[in-house]
């Protein structure tokens, strides 16, 4: 009887093992920046220097801002209320990608290409897919509306069958579903009012929170200033100290980040 109890528990023993052993581990493709307030990951709450890894979904709190760096320089910094999948990983030689795809469901990001192949990276969003180019843009999602501002390189937003080409600073556009996607228009107070104004593009609008690493030379499309000071006047009990300018250059494209 002795003898089968300790048999018994040697065979549990030795079959945990070989299903711990038989699980693969997470595959870590990038990892954290910057991590203000709360951004989390699968594990829980990230911190400065966490791993991320594919199929990882990241969400951020009402105030949370992370800053992601990819295997190969690309970039992502991901705004208050957003939630985001790395959805699809794989490697290539030389520090390069050869597929590299987000999920993007709500909020606010911030996307700046890598060194891989254009064609490497992709953005799907629940109103179509976007396909950049050597590229650093904005997008926003909320209520089943995406808008995208193009800060350099160039972009194509496609759903049911239509594409539109971004390829000139500071144009945006809108999409609601199905192949309704506007044409290209420059970055505008009136524009952005389409998408409820200073929240539209988060960025803008809270430039100084972004990592150095994370800022390009168009810095808000010269809008920074107005949407602030229209987003004071609309929370007044909440006054802005922000002091930058659209001159301010971070560090574009691929690099490491400290």
């Amino acid at each position: 009887m002795h003898l089968s109890k300790v048999l018994l528990a040697s065979a549990v023993l030795v079959g945990g093992c070989f299903a711990n052993a038989t699980q693969p581990l997470a595959e870590v493709v990038g990892k954290a920046v910057s991590v203000k307030t709360t951004v989390t990951g699968e594990k829980g709450t990230l911190k400065r220097a966490d791993p991320v890894s594919r199929n990882e979904k990241i969400t951020t709190n009402a105030s949370g801002l992370g800053h992601f760096l990819f295997g190969d320089g690309a970039k992502l910094a991901v705004g208050p209320n957003s939630s985001i999948v790395i959805d699809e990983y794989v490697l290539g030689s030389g520090r390069q990608v050869q597929k590299l795809a987000l999920n993007a469901t709500q909020g606010a990001f911030r996307w700046i290409s890598g060194k891989s192949p254009s064609s490497a990276y992709e953005i799907a969003t629940p109103v179509g897919t976007l396909g950049v180019r050597g590229t650093a843009l904005d997008i926003y999602l909320r209520n089943g509306v995406a808008a995208m501002v193009l800060l350099n390189g160039s972009a194509q937003w496609c759903n049911a069958g239509r594409c539109v080409e971004v390829n000139r600073p500071c144009q945006f556009i809108i999409a609601q579903g199905g192949s309704n996607i506007s044409d290209p228009q420059q970055v505008s107070t009136s524009g952005l009012s389409q998408l409820g104004g200073a929240s539209a593009f988060y960025f803008f609008t809270n430039y100084e929170r972004l990592h150095p690493a994370f800022r390009t030379a168009q810095a808000d499309c010269g809008m920074g200033g107005r949407l602030r000071t229209k987003r004071n006047a609309d929370t007044p009990s909440r006054p802005d100290h922000s002091s930058h300018s659209g001159r301010d250059r971070g560090n574009e494209g691929g690099g490491q980040v400290d």
